[in-house]
């Protein structure tokens, strides 16, 4: 699970509680008492991807986290018991989410997160849920491009003005794009990218200031490490400066304000080191833990300091074994004097005498802060007769100065009196007058707003029939639309029968002309007919009469014959 820290937070009662995700995915919390000892540790909730938790200026703790189901759920603690619900859910059920980071401003809720590719994919996109506590509206701010070798792709920061500044991380290929964009007036403007980053195992912190921003990267290139600051000035210039590098590997490297001065802290073979940022370089590094026996990783860290009335997250570092010993910073850095030069803490490397010196420098913290408090009220409170005695003394001038002009004056106060009199009966008149006059115009106010009013109710009747005329009109333009459809698909099969109608007329004209000429030849056969009957009936008759003379011949023959036999 990529970028998730645990969060720790520390209340105002001291009581340290610790969240984190196991290997299971069971979110679970565990909480250390000032006796010491940690509670058995208690299930939020299992199938968990990711989570971030917040806490309110009133303690309360508020808690969202991503399951293996897609869901990005909401909780928080209510007379010892965890109230949750779903507020989103991812649409695409082949991602996850991840790397939850978030921040309340206002009555808002914005609450960032990675949507991963489940099938590994190097494709991933970073997201915006903005929640109220009843209604969701989810964005999507940028598309990245993974790389195995980085485990936090982004930051959160915010502006003194509120604004949300976010810094991410994308794979270009030859090299890893850094990139920033910001939400502004309830919009994300356009993304910029700042630099490239070459190399491996990239990670970066960042720190916004009036004058700029600062920049922490971390890289691997060629077997060596590298700690390097980027400074963007107000003109988006860039400049870069190298703090340390090295073939042993740098860790968690954060970059924070101290004094008035900028100072960077890393990890580095289970050593914490530090440098101060000298204007125009850096220090040399130094360490302030020195091979600790157990291994310190980075924890995210809610600190309730109810002094101050102010509960504050930032990063800090901290063993990962069961006695869980915080090293902020803020605490084991040296301070730094006007002359720039250093005066060394005294840094106690066993955790007992640590423990033991950071409870007696609690106790005496705690008596300092009473003795201050109390010193301040007595401060406030001398002040604060010293301007009574002197504010008496001014009132007691004064009165005796009045008493002596009002001697002196006595006369004329009375003349004064008198002419104040008759003012105020005049003035008392205007007023009346002013009174009435102003009782008309309220009255005529009323009747304007009356008429208002009115007029308001029917231009809002005249905008639901605009509304309904526009829809009308849209209506009507869409059957409009599909009539003139409708009439082209007409015109085109009415061209078509024009040009069937056409052809056919022509054909009948041909069929006529065929007729015609079939009925002349008809006349003509009939006539040929008629000729060959006749020719026909002359042959027969033709034929009759020869028939008739042969017969005769023939019988004539005959006869000739038997008349010849006879004699």
């Amino acid at each position: 699970m990529k970028g998730v820290y645990s969060w720790v937070y520390v209340d105002y009662k001291s009581n340290l509680w610790k969240f984190s995700i196991k290997d299971n995915g069971e979110l679970s919390y565990a909480v250390m008492y000032s006796e010491g000892k940690w509670t058995k540790s208690s299930i939020i909730d299992s199938k968990a991807t990711s989570y971030s938790i917040f806490i309110d200026d009133g303690g309360g703790v508020h808690l969202v986290y991503g399951n293996t189901k897609g869901e990005l759920r909401y909780c928080t603690m209510k007379d010892n018991k965890w109230l949750g619900k779903t507020i989103y859910n991812l649409e695409n059920k082949e991602y996850e989410i991840e790397n939850i980071k978030m921040v309340i401003i206002g009555s808002n809720m914005h609450i960032f997160y990675a949507a991963i590719s489940k099938d590994g994919s190097d494709h991933g996109i970073i997201l915006h849920c903005l929640w109220n506590g009843s209604k969701t509206n989810v964005t999507k701010v940028e598309d990245i491009i993974l790389k195995e070798d980085i485990y936090d792709y982004y930051s959160i920061k915010t502006t003194y003005r509120n604004d949300i500044c976010l810094f991410y991380l994308s794979d270009d290929g030859d090299e890893v794009s850094f990139n920033y964009s910001i939400f502004q007036n309830n919009r994300w403007r356009e993304s910029k990218r700042l630099y490239g980053i070459q190399g491996e195992e990239i990670y970066f912190d960042v720190k916004i200031e009036n004058t700029g921003i600062h920049i922490l990267n971390k890289s691997k290139e060629n077997s060596i490490y590298h700690l390097d600051h980027v400074i963007v000035d107000s003109n988006q210039n860039l400049s870069y400066i190298n703090i340390s590098s090295g073939k042993e590997d740098i860790r968690d490297s954060l970059i924070f304000k101290k004094d008035d001065k900028i100072f960077a802290t890393w990890l580095q073979n289970d050593s914490i080191y530090y440098s101060l940022f000298l204007g125009d370089k850096w220090d040399e590094p130094t360490s302030a833990i020195n091979n600790s026996e157990e291994e310190i990783g980075r924890y995210n860290i809610f600190l309730d300091d109810r002094g101050t009335n102010y509960i504050a997250s930032r990063s800090v570092y901290g063993t990962k074994g069961l006695d869980l010993f915080i090293y902020d910073p803020v605490d084991f850095l040296y301070t730094v004097k006007s002359d720039s030069h250093k005066e060394w803490t005294e840094v106690i490397l066993n955790n007992k005498e640590t423990k033991v010196f950071k409870e007696e420098l609690g106790r005496v913290k705690e008596e300092n802060k009473a003795l201050v408090e109390k010193i301040d009220y007595l401060t406030s409170l001398d002040r604060k007769n010293q301007e009574s005695i002197e504010r008496y003394q001014i009132q007691l001038s004064r009165a005796l100065e009045q008493k002596r002009k009002a001697e002196e004056n006595s006369n004329i106060f009375v003349e004064l009196q008198k002419k104040l009199q008759a003012d105020y009966e005049e003035v008392s008149e205007i007023l009346k007058l002013k009174e009435e006059e102003n009782s008309r115009v309220k009255g005529s106010l009323d009747k304007y707003n009356s008429e208002i009013s009115l007029l308001k109710g029917r231009l809002k009747k005249y905008e639901l029939q605009e509304i309904t005329l526009r829809e009308d009109i849209i209506s009507l333009n869409k059957i409009n639309n599909s009539l003139k459809d409708e009439v082209n698909i007409f015109k085109e099969e009415n061209e078509e029968l024009t040009r069937e109608i056409i052809g056919y007329k022509r054909l009948d004209e041909e069929n006529k002309e065929y007729i015609s000429n079939l009925k002349q030849v008809i006349n003509d056969l009939k006539e040929e007919v008629l000729v060959i009957k006749k020719e026909i009936s002359l042959l027969l008759e033709e034929n009759r009469r020869l028939n008739t003379e042969l017969e005769i011949e023939r019988n004539q023959s005959v006869m000739e014959r038997i008349l010849k036999r006879r004699s």
